[in-house]
């Protein structure tokens, strides 16, 4: 049973990064977010899968964090 809990307090914290790194994009700390963005991708790939709806979901925002930091740097 711990390593359930473990894993669902994991799943917390991941989940909680996410939302900072989306807080950083829209509060224009573009390259911060991107950072962010990749580990969080990188360690829900590790953990969930490449196919998980929450690790889809990061790769989507990593995406929309690029396109924002394209849009900074013109």
């Amino acid at each position: 049973a711990s390593g359930l809990i473990s894993t669902v307090y994991y799943w917390q914290t991941l989940e909680a990064l996410h939302s900072v790194a989306v807080a950083l994009r829209s509060a224009g700390q573009v390259k911060e977010a991107c950072l962010l963005h990749e580990q969080v991708l990188a360690e829900r790939k590790r953990v969930l899968g490449g196919e998980d709806a929450d690790t889809l979901r990061s790769l989507n925002d990593l995406g929309v964090a690029y396109i924002y930091s394209s849009q900074a740097a013109k």
